[in-house]
């Protein structure tokens, strides 16, 4: 006759490991906001000015228990660390001569900040190196981006948003001569199923962060980036493990091969910035004008004339209606 002993031993090594982990471990978000940070002299200049650009308040207590700041008992959480005005989180870009780790040519730190202004920071770097590419093969002449800026950010995006944040492993941008790598901790959302991600069954993994950086409009309510990503790039893009996420997007040309490294100059990172400022400014104000840009964004007008010239060209905007009593439509 079997003992209860050796009849519940039986049992519990015939379970699955993750399945014991599904059923017994709380989920992600739980640590991410559950969980007190280690340290609790927090302070959030950085993020409250996200929010007071969008004409939110940002008044105190308010302001920390409505974005889930807190934990039950009333200390700051793991997730106001890492969107407080200083932190260790490190985020990183880093760029390799040549299609592996082999050479690092440089690296910068965007990080110990809040995660929000990091990961942006972090995101310009990456698109002023985005270099153009002229096709004068043919009979028009063909400007062709390295590599296409709208599949970066929605990776990016997913990577900053869905990663494992409660293990304090931030996400990367690792830049070769062939493509550009997004790495993120923690594999698939708990108990999603490599079938359901590639489907489009969504689930954040942290709905607290998802929320304020779809209030901040950083993404969109319905934004589905991995369909997005899968569209443009195929399945081959993601490389799924237990511990990590990579998303691959390839380049359309190989990047230079004598890139010595150095930093990216304060006018490129300037130009990306002032581009993103635009559209911003056009979302909310769509009959604005170029000298009202030109105040706006603190540039001159010769300036902002060339970038509407070349956000145009680009297809990232249109003009509808006359000069003087139309509109701009951001694509």
């Amino acid at each position: 006759m079997t003992s209860v002993t050796q009849e519940t031993e039986w049992h519990v090594g015939a379970v699955d490991m993750k399945d014991m982990h599904r059923h017994f471990v709380p989920v992600e978000s739980d640590f991410f906001t559950g969980l007190p940070s280690r340290r609790q002299n927090l302070t959030f200049a950085q993020l409250k000015s996200l929010y007071l650009a969008k004409g939110m308040s940002v008044n105190e207590p308010e302001f920390s228990n409505n974005l889930g700041l807190l934990t039950a008992d009333g200390r700051y959480n793991q997730m106001a660390y890492v969107l407080a005005d200083s932190n260790e989180v490190s985020i990183r870009v880093s760029v390799y001569s040549g299609t592996d780790d082999t050479i690092l040519a440089a690296s910068k730190e965007y990080g110990n900040r809040c995660l929000l202004i990091a990961m942006a920071r972090a995101a310009e770097h990456a698109e002023a190196l985005n270099d153009t590419y002229v096709d004068v093969s043919g009979r028009v002449r063909a400007d062709i981006l390295l590599y296409d800026a709208d599949i970066f950010r929605a990776a990016w995006h997913n990577a900053c948003l869905h990663s494992s944040w409660y293990k304090m492993v931030p996400p990367q941008i690792n830049i070769y001569d062939d493509r550009m790598e997004i790495v993120s901790a923690g594999g698939l959302p708990q108990g999603m199923t490599e079938d359901e991600f590639f489907s489009g069954t969504s689930r954040a993994v942290n709905p607290e962060l998802h929320d304020i950086m779809t209030q901040l409009g950083i993404i969109q309510p319905a934004e589905h980036g991995v369909q997005r990503i899968l569209a443009s790039c195929g399945r081959d893009a993601f490389r799924l493990t237990d511990n990590f996420i990579t998303v691959t997007i390839p380049f359309r040309f190989r990047r230079s091969g004598n890139y010595t490294g150095g930093s990216v100059s304060n006018g490129q990172i300037r130009k990306v910035q002032l581009r993103r400022q635009i559209l911003e400014q056009m979302k909310a104000s769509p009959h604005i004008t170029t000298a009202q840009l030109a105040s706006s964004c603190g540039a001159g007008t010769a300036t902002i004339s060339n970038c509407l010239a070349q956000l145009t060209k680009d297809g990232h905007i249109a003009r509808e209606g006359s000069r003087k009593t139309g509109t701009w439509k951001v694509l």
